[in-house]
């Protein structure tokens, strides 16, 4: 992924952006080893084009959206998920209004495994679907991601997206 970082941040920081306007239950998670937190700006195809994942997951014939804790629970790209109008009007639905126009910037919150380079997005969910979905190729990201491996067995959706033998 092409990114530009802005700044690194403390994990202090990066728990105040989270706090303030996450609601997951992973905001209060950390990784086991190499904690690094950033704030960073990419093309909003260059987010999409890497395995990053919403907070919301699938039965495994992917034709239905089931929780984090559901045993059969699979995870979802941005990218598979926005091809799906169904969920996508899960997530829209009474969110976007047209005379706001064409979305083209989102401010998102991720959590990134170091491990299998995959990452959640844990807040900004509306504004990606909808550029996903719409304005992929002239939108933009600014991102506050914070980064590491080891990430606890237990956490709520990281547990389902990641893949790495760092678990």
């Amino acid at each position: 992924m092409k990114r530009t970082v802005l700044r690194e941040i403390s994990e202090i920081e990066w728990a105040a952006v989270a706090n303030a306007r996450a609601l997951t239950l992973s905001r209060s998670y950390r990784p086991a080893s190499d904690l690094r937190a950033c704030v960073y700006d990419c093309a909003a195809e260059d987010f999409l084009s890497g395995e990053t994942y919403l907070v919301r997951f699938t039965d495994p014939t992917r034709t239905r959206l089931v929780n984090y804790d559901d045993p059969l629970a699979q995870p979802i790209t941005i990218d598979d998920f926005s091809k799906n109008p169904t969920f996508v009007e899960t997530i829209l639905n009474g969110w976007y209004k047209p005379e706001l126009g064409q979305v083209s910037h989102a401010s998102l919150i991720t959590m990134h495994c170091t491990g299998c380079d995959r990452r959640i997005v844990i807040d900004g969910v509306h504004h990606i679907v909808w550029i996903a979905r719409h304005n992929r190729g002239s939108a933009s990201v600014e991102v506050t991601e914070m980064s590491g491996r080891g990430w606890p067995r237990d956490m709520p959706d990281m547990k389902v997206v990641c893949a790495c033998k760092y678990r």
